[in-house]
């Protein structure tokens, strides 16, 4: 997933994702956040929510991609304690 700058990333699909300072986290509930105090907008989408706000949610494959990028984050985090 290639950076455009500290805090943001264009995925595949070419959309552009935000993350201050770079940083993504998961929660117990398994919600994505960003930055200290910012989430993003994942599954499972309510039925309830409008067209507009269903596009703005990351897509299963967005999120595959964004795991795949935080494994290789935390592999290189753990190869520095070696």
């Amino acid at each position: 997933m290639p950076w455009i700058d500290t805090d943001h990333y264009v995925l595949k699909s070419g959309r552009k994702v935000y993350a201050n300072c770079g940083i993504i986290g998961i929660g117990p509930d398994l919600n994505l956040s960003e930055g200290y105090d910012g989430g993003f907008c994942t599954w499972p989408i309510p039925d309830w929510w409008s067209k507009e706000e269903k596009a703005d949610c990351l897509n299963v494959e967005e999120l595959k991609e964004i795991a795949d990028m935080m494994i290789v984050r935390w592999q290189s985090f753990r190869e520095l304690l070696k």
